[in-house]
């Protein structure tokens, strides 16, 4: 089971872990932002400048510009609960290579049923597991792809090998209740392992 990260230090650290720069961070009692720990990945230039946000308050409310950071127990690290663009509906209508990707053609990977034991032995190498609900669509490969880009070289200079996968949660039921994601679309970060399931 997900759970939500309670500290201010824990939730430095969790971005951190992901490559991310917490600073500037903002922190403070508001039921208008996430509660507890979040990152906004592209801060503006002058307003919302904050990368890191750590909500004391008792409730709170998901904002377009910040992804929920949670963490999982034993072998999964930490989750980063993803965004999807709020045009990706009206740019498939008018766009064709926004389609479901089904065929051979993506780049990242399927992970399912029959491809977890493969694509999960390497005991050294994390992956980054983007699941949704429904195949992969070009605009998100695309978002994967310019994830993988921005941290790439940063993650090779610390010796971090890092693979990209994606998951139909709709088809694969039993990865998704393994690997609980706090909400669709969700990405995950996972540890290979040798022995797995």
């Amino acid at each position: 089971v997900g759970s939500e990260i309670l500290t201010f230090e824990e939730c430095r650290d969790a971005i951190l872990s992901l490559g991310q720069k917490p600073d500037p961070y903002w922190t403070n009692s508001f039921e208008g932002l996430p509660r507890h720990c979040s990152l906004r990945d592209r801060p503006g230039e002058v307003v919302g400048l904050e990368r890191m946000h750590f909500n004391t308050a008792n409730r709170g409310t998901g904002r377009d510009d910040l992804a929920p950071i949670c963490r999982k127990q034993g072998q999964l690290l930490f989750v980063l609960a993803s965004r999807v663009s709020h045009d990706e509906t009206s740019s498939s209508k008018s766009n064709s290579r926004t389609g479901v990707v089904r065929d051979n053609s993506h780049v990242i990977q399927e992970l399912n049923g029959k491809t977890q034991r493969r694509l999960l032995a390497k005991e050294k190498v994390f992956y980054l597991v983007y699941m949704k609900q429904g195949g992969l669509t070009y605009t998100d490969e695309s978002m994967l792809l310019d994830i993988k880009d921005h941290f790439q070289q940063r993650l090779e200079e610390r010796g971090i090998s890092l693979d990209y996968l994606w998951l139909d949660v709709g088809v694969e039921r039993q990865i998704r209740a393994l690997l609980d994601p706090p909400t669709l679309p969700s990405a995950m970060l996972l540890q290979g392992m040798e022995n797995i399931m």
